[in-house]
């Protein structure tokens, strides 16, 4: 039989590939046709409304990325605090392989592509601070692959979960935690902050 943990396990990856799909189409939908009211109207059919409609939804599949990270990375550190497991060492090596394996290559690839095909010049510092996670803080998001914008989110997304589980472990005596959350404020002064409270959110399903 099928445990209620295993039940959720399955919803929340049919859930995140749904919203990975829904993504997808919205980004080739923006990228390969014109907006539906530059349609003639002889195509403004059913079907063709039903499709752009629901390609349309590809910002709230994103808040679902935001809202399940809430939940998976935030709320996995507050149930290890509660259970006296968590350690930051371990939480650092699971992350930063995580963000880092896909985002590296993503962005190496992206600037040796809008270079060969486009001539974009390489700008070394806007790369580095793309992989950083300061594009759109102090950087623009490199070419041609607008979608890192929301690895820069997730990253500092996953500073701030550690910087706070370290905050509590060490019984707010770390100045460095404090240092690395003051850093979370100054970065989301900058980005849009309600995505914050959206990771926040995920928190409600932990309890």
């Amino acid at each position: 039989m099928t445990s209620d943990k295993s039940q959720q396990v399955i919803a929340l990856d049919i859930l995140r590939g749904l919203a990975g799909i829904e993504v997808f189409l919205a980004h080739v939908r923006i990228g390969s046709f014109v907006e539906y009211g530059a349609l003639p109207s002889s195509q403004h059919s059913l079907f063709v409304a039903a499709l752009f409609g629901i390609t349309r939804l590809g910002r709230q599949a994103v808040l679902i990325f935001f809202v399940l990270s809430g939940y998976l990375v935030f709320g996995q550190v507050i149930r290890q605090l509660s259970q006296h497991r968590f350690h930051i060492r371990s939480y650092a090596i699971d992350r930063i392989t995580r963000i880092f394996i896909p985002l590296v290559p993503a962005c190496v690839f992206t600037v040796i592509l809008s270079w060969a095909v486009f001539g974009t010049p390489i700008n070394m510092a806007q790369l580095f601070l793309n992989i950083a996670g300061l594009n759109g803080v102090l950087t623009d998001t490199l070419n041609i692959n607008a979608p890192l914008w929301t690895l820069a989110y997730e990253i500092w997304f996953y500073i701030i979960s550690g910087a706070f589980g370290y905050l509590i472990l060490s019984q707010f005596k770390s100045k460095v935690a404090f240092g690395i959350l003051a850093c979370g404020v100054a970065v989301f002064s900058v980005l849009t902050a309600r995505y914050l409270l959206y990771w926040r959110r995920g928190l409600l399903f932990c309890t």
